[in-house]
């Protein structure tokens, strides 16, 4: 752990030597000035503690279970899954469609995608299944990157789906993961990617952070959290990943000297690029960030996480400014291409406008 130190210390980024801050006892500030903006989209959390760190961990919570799928969408959601299994029975007899990622966990909220996975389809059965989903999500198009998929807006629902064809154990092993973890991790897995969607920086083909990837940088700080941040008080839940999250990555991760190894133990950790294992798996490939798992083909790549990196170090510093009356809401809002679909499937809420009117001049913190 020593060694690790001084590797972060020694690789740090030359242009991110700005010092950290411990807002652990920061007060929010009732005078910031605000600016009232029309809008019918009130945020569903704004939590009144004043204290920053108990503010914030509550209005994640109260956004998480707002955000997450209520029981008709969940079933909106597989009855496209059962069409989907329907056109891969008319081609390829005994394929099973799985569904992983968020929701086969539990953690899917209203913005996310469908995930769907048919193992070692051939490329003929794709191209003909690209053909049939034509019916329910028009548009559909086979993407052949690195990891080939298919792309697609479920029409119905107006939800993004995607289906890939790698090896099942894969999708398992998330699963897996996925679901033994902690309450506060799988709140700021969920808090990650609505920020990534926001931003358009959660597509991996055009060098966004895919699920999976970010579940893998999740795990690497949650298996060694206490190694790069043994001086923070970790009493705060959600609130204190969610910035822990953001300063590692944004501004103490080296991606240009360092990967990220998965034993066949599923342990994590940090080694230099260059050494007899990286050279070994990548055979000449150099991404700007490589997830090395031994016990699989998964070898992931960001090819713009300095990008990446460079937003989570502004989103990081922008969060020290406390001066505002919702602190989540800082960095993300509500999603109106969400909210339309989850209207499209009756999920959203009628309300008297009369009786709300007043409502629908919202106060946001003026940035």
């Amino acid at each position: 752990m020593k060694q690790l130190h001084q590797l972060l210390s020694s690789m740090d980024k030359q242009d991110k030597t700005r010092p950290s801050m411990d807002v652990s006892n920061m007060v929010m500030d009732k005078s910031a000035p605000v600016v009232k903006v029309c809008s019918k989209e009130r945020l569903p959390f704004k939590s009144k503690n004043t204290h920053y760190f108990k503010k914030l961990d509550e209005e994640i919570k109260q956004y998480v279970t707002w955000a997450l799928l209520t029981e008709n969408e969940l079933l909106k959601r597989n009855q496209f899954v059962e069409k989907v299994q329907q056109l891969v029975d008319a081609i390829a007899p005994g394929y099973k469609v799985l569904v992983f990622g968020s929701q086969s966990c539990g953690m899917a909220s209203y913005f996310s995608d469908i995930d769907l996975n048919v193992a070692n389809l051939s490329d003929a059965h794709i191209q003909m299944l690209v053909q049939r989903l034509q019916a329910i999500a028009p548009g559909t198009k086979y993407i052949k990157a690195k990891v080939p998929i298919i792309s697609g807006i479920a029409q119905e629902l107006q939800i993004d789906f995607d289906i890939s064809f790698t090896q099942k154990e894969v999708i398992q092993q998330d699963i897996l993961r996925l679901s033994g973890l902690a309450q506060e991790v799988k709140n700021l897995l969920v808090v990650m990617k609505a920020y990534l969607k926001q931003r358009n920086l959660h597509t991996p083909h055009v060098g966004g952070l895919s699920g999976h990837l970010l579940l893998q940088l999740v795990l690497v700080l949650v298996q060694n959290r206490d190694s790069y941040f043994p001086y923070k008080r970790q009493s705060y839940g959600s609130a204190q990943l969610l910035l822990e999250f953001l300063q590692f990555y944004g501004q103490m991760f080296n991606y240009t000297y360092m990967y990220i190894y998965l034993n066949d133990k599923g342990a994590y950790s940090l080694r230099v690029r260059g050494d007899t294992i990286y050279q070994r798996c990548m055979q000449g490939r150099k991404p700007v960030l490589c997830i090395i798992n031994q016990t699989a083909e998964v070898g992931g790549g960001v090819y713009k996480f300095e990008t990446l990196s460079e937003v989570f170090d502004k989103t990081y510093l922008d969060m020290m400014h406390v001066n505002f009356q919702s602190v989540l809401g800082r960095i993300i809002g509500v999603d109106r291409v969400g909210i339309r679909s989850r209207e499209l499937i009756g999920e959203g809420d009628e309300e008297d406008e009369d009786k709300n009117e007043e409502e629908d001049i919202q106060e946001v913190q003026e940035v």
